[in-house]
């Protein structure tokens, strides 16, 4: 009998059942709580919340952010507004910026929501920041006092790691995609080992850092792709973007079960019918400017790039705006893939063939050709940057034909632009190209880089084609011949170029980019 019960006492379960039970419970007990937290607080029906932590930077992508609520606001009246914003400033000083920085007039107010620990996406804190900006993340329902859970959330900037959280606290997650975090080019370049802007010249001489960096980007990519997919609506600002947000997210899986949200184009918005209205003809001659002197460094505290604040500061760079000689523009922010060391390269070529050009002329004198760079500074980097790039023009010998313009007013801006002769732009994989559309638009012949946005969308067709808008180069000696042809065309033939290219910019209006918001 004792025998028989022995034989059917339990068995003891190995210390290893234990440990994996006690695992998982802990798992799902983290998930449960988690998703709980997500899931807690205010839920805003007919609301959404534009994620965009930084709304001081002046450039396009902030222009998109507020024509964005704009047309929110104008489809959906009764729709509740949030900007996720990590300035610590009032809605409504951010209004005042968006209408006198842009021109953008909100229909009605907005809140703001917080980000206290917007430092989390500062890519210096992570151990990979060298080799390209860290996956960063946000829960959209934390701000500062107040937990808010907007019914779509609306990134502006591309930050897809956060799009699952978003997703798991119950939003719908809308997309606008500036440029993918990792594409298939990067992997490329990193392969072949060339020294790019997001690629050390230590890491391309390393075999070891090489191949685990490029282990790191084909990890990236995996994760980035697997976050995309949780976005029900995806816009990309031009058809590179498009075409690698494809790649990696595929047909991403919608807040529908059954629907899929396939990425589109919808080009940002470009002010053009305001810089439509200064004149192509009678740019280079030399005249005298009534007013300022034109070479202040001084202005209005802002980038650069892609804002206007209406048709008053055109009418008065009409009347006032009168350069000496002709020049070339660049208009863009201080930032490294912007590439201004190889502008000014490629200028030194064109200033020795200037050179030799009036010395066989026998010329002694007469206003020489010029290069105006005129950019924002987003702080002390950027600063650093622009001292490096003024010693680099004095070692070249451009320290008399070439001029800085930091952080100026855009009334500023378009005095620049309304008397130049091109426009300059040399960043790789430019994703779109603000810039580029406002060269067109203002009558300054293009010249950007050959790849991205600029060829794919913007200065198409290019030259030598009889019907170019504009010119595209890669490197500094093809820069420069495009520099120096333009500079000495006929002004009829220059002429023909900047209004083909004007009529092209249309295609990049305020207008069309409210239609495509609309439909997508």
């Amino acid at each position: 009998m004792e025998a028989a019960t022995a034989s059917r006492a339990p068995t003891a379960l190995p210390m290893w059942v234990h440990v994996l039970h006690f695992c998982v419970s802990v798992v799902l007990l983290v998930v449960a709580s988690a998703l709980s937290y997500l899931r807690a607080g205010r839920r805003t029906p007919n609301s959404v919340g534009f994620y965009h932590p930084h709304t001081s930077d002046g450039g396009g992508g902030e222009r998109v952010l507020w024509c964005a609520v704009r047309e929110v606001m104008r489809a959906n009246p009764s729709a509740t507004c949030v900007v996720y914003s990590g300035d610590g400033v009032a809605a409504s000083v951010l209004a005042t910026r968006a209408r006198e920085r842009f021109g953008v007039i909100l229909p009605r107010a907005f809140d703001v929501v917080a980000l206290r620990r917007r430092a989390l996406a500062d890519p210096g804190l992570y151990p990979c920041s060298r080799w390209r900006p860290s996956p960063r993340q946000r829960d959209p329902r934390r701000g500062g006092d107040d937990a808010f859970r907007p019914a779509v959330f609306f990134d502006t900037v591309g930050h897809a790691f956060g799009y699952p959280v978003a997703r798991v606290a119950g939003c719908r997650v809308a997309a606008y995609v500036h440029y993918p975090t990792v594409s298939s080019d990067m992997i490329k370049r990193v392969k072949a080992r060339r020294v790019v802007y997001n690629n050390a010249e230590s890491t391309a001489k390393s075999s070891a850092r090489t191949w685990a960096k490029t282990l790191y980007y084909r990890a990236l990519a995996r994760v980035y792709g697997a976050c995309g997919r949780c976005a029900a609506v995806v816009m990309c600002n031009s058809s590179w973007t498009e075409a690698h947000v494809r790649a990696l997210w595929g047909g991403t899986a919608s807040a529908s079960a059954t629907a899929t949200a396939t990425p589109r184009v919808v080009y940002p918005p470009v002010d053009v019918s305001a810089l439509e209205k200064l004149p192509i003809e009678g740019r280079g001659v030399s005249r005298r400017r009534a007013g300022a002197d034109g070479g202040a460094e001084g202005g209005a505290e802002g980038g650069a790039e892609g804002g206007t604040e209406g048709n008053a500061e055109i009418e008065e760079a009409k009347e006032e705006e009168e350069e000496d000689g002709k020049y070339v523009v660049s208009v863009g922010q201080f930032r490294p893939e912007k590439d201004h060391a190889l502008q000014l390269r490629a200028w030194a070529r064109v200033k020795a063939r200037e050179n030799e050009a009036r010395r066989d002329a026998g010329e002694t004198d007469g206003p020489e050709w010029k290069l105006k760079i005129v950019g924002g500074c987003r702080g002390k980097d950027d600063e650093r940057r622009v001292a490096t790039l003024r010693a680099l023009a004095a070692e070249l010998g451009l320290k008399t034909s070439v001029e800085f313009h930091v952080d100026v007013s855009y009334e500023d801006v378009v005095r620049h632009l309304r008397g130049a002769v091109a426009g300059l732009h040399a960043m790789l994989d430019e994703h779109f190209g603000i810039c580029v559309v406002e060269y067109q638009a203002a009558g300054a012949v293009a010249i950007a880089h050959d790849s991205a946005g600029p060829k794919m969308d913007i200065v198409v067709p290019s030259a030598p084609r009889e019907d170019a808008v504009g010119f595209l180069a890669t490197t500094e000696t093809e820069f420069a011949d495009a520099i120096v042809e333009v500079m000495t065309m006929r002004a009829d033939a220059r002429e023909a170029i900047a209004a083909r290219a004007r009529a092209r910019s249309s295609k990049f209006s305020e207008a069309a980019f409210a239609s495509g918001l609309r439909d997508a």
